[in-house]
């Protein structure tokens, strides 16, 4: 095992400073190199020069605290503005010099609010406009400047609405197209009309978007836009120029191609071009480029192995980063792994070494 320490951040009833929970769901590092991190109850901001935290929760007596205590998105948009999105309560946008919460919440007497409570997703395009997936109702815009929004949702009448109001990953590629993934489907949404062009499976056509729904959306650094899903868990790569796909998807009879993951978690590509696919059956490692002609590729399968230690510490594996030394990183339901690429050894970290919790969920 290599030498190296860890240091715990821990929720401690009797410091004030300390975490204000142990549940960790989101973490960010904004423009100054502050960290911001989302708990089951509050949100703590990490100061690096005491080595402590200063938390904020909901107060049901102050209308400018935190509107929820369940963090499930934060973002700082171009201006410094910060953004917390709340599983239940709605969006916070939080004003740094007063240190208040300006509280953005469905109301049903006033269709110019938020659509639902809850936010899955939450970004800001290339032009400024904040835009919200609401799990179970759909997609929300909000134009900061006039405080208007614009609903998105599916209509059975309309064949030109969001194919599915659940929507679960959105992504902005480098050309300003926004895509929506969601329980049925990809969309692409055409800004001037507010119409949506659908990607959805089709079992009779094998150039169509593979079944389940969409987890992640990513774009790679030569422009290839690639969709994984969940359950039954595949990769698919758009094509453009005829707007058709190519799936990378398990096949049983056929054990050297995608392998049988149940379900992609995340998706990371490296400074080499490669991607990595965190999967609820362990990490994929896939190159692109093995295989320009069909959807063989090249995928190495990495697997816990009981009677190896060196092996990946757990299958269900929640995130991957790169680290500037091009050292990667996987997070396990058992364990912090680090990956030597030149043996396929994986070192182990847990709570024996530091690890606050055996369960890393992100990195």
């Amino acid at each position: 095992m290599e030498e190296r320490s860890f240091e715990r951040y821990l929720r401690d009833p009797q410091a004030r400073h300390s975490l204000s929970n142990n549940h960790v769901r989101s973490i960010y590092e904004d423009q100054t190199g502050t960290l911001w991190i989302g708990t089951d109850d509050g949100l703590s901001v990490f100061n690096r020069e005491t080595n402590g935290f200063d938390s904020f929760h909901h107060d049901p007596l102050d209308p400018h605290s935190l509107s929820g205590d369940i963090i499930t998105a934060i973002f700082e948009d171009r201006a410094g503005t910060f953004w917390i999105g709340t599983d239940g309560e709605g969006i916070n946008k939080y004003a740094r010099i007063a240190e208040r919460f300006l509280r953005y919440q469905p109301d049903p007497l006033d269709p110019n609010s938020l659509a639902g409570s809850v936010v899955g997703a939450l970004f800001e395009d290339q032009t400024g406009v904040l835009w919200i997936g609401v799990p179970g109702e759909g997609l929300d815009s909000l134009d900061r400047a006039t405080g208007e929004y614009t609903h998105y949702a599916h209509d059975s009448d309309d064949p030109h609405s969001l194919c599915n109001s659940n929507v679960r990953a959105l992504y902005e590629d480098r050309e300003g197209v926004l895509w929506v993934g969601t329980s049925r489907g990809l969309d692409q949404l055409n800004r001037a009309s507010g119409e949506f062009t659908h990607y959805v499976h089709d079992p009779d056509d094998p150039n169509t978007l593979g079944p389940g729904a969409i987890k992640l959306i990513l774009e790679d650094h030569a422009h290839t836009l690639w969709v994984a899903m969940e359950d039954p868990g595949a990769i698919n790569r758009f094509d453009r120029t005829t707007n058709s796909f190519v799936r990378y998807e398990h096949d049983p009879e056929d054990s050297g191609r995608f392998p049988n993951t149940f379900g992609v978690r995340a998706i990371y590509e490296d400074r080499a071009g490669d991607l990595w696919l965190g999967t609820y059956d362990g990490l994929v490692r896939f190159d692109p480029d093995a295989d320009e002609t069909s959807a063989e590729g090249a995928f190495t399968h990495y697997e816990h192995d009981p009677e190896n230690p060196s092996s990946l510490s757990h299958d269900f594996v929640w995130s991957i980063y790169e680290d500037p030394a091009g050292d990667l990183w996987i997070a396990t339901a058992e364990g912090l792994d680090r990956l030597d690429r030149t043996t396929g050894q994986f070192f182990t970290y847990t709570t024996e070494d530091g690890l606050a919790n055996d369960d890393v969920v992100c990195i």
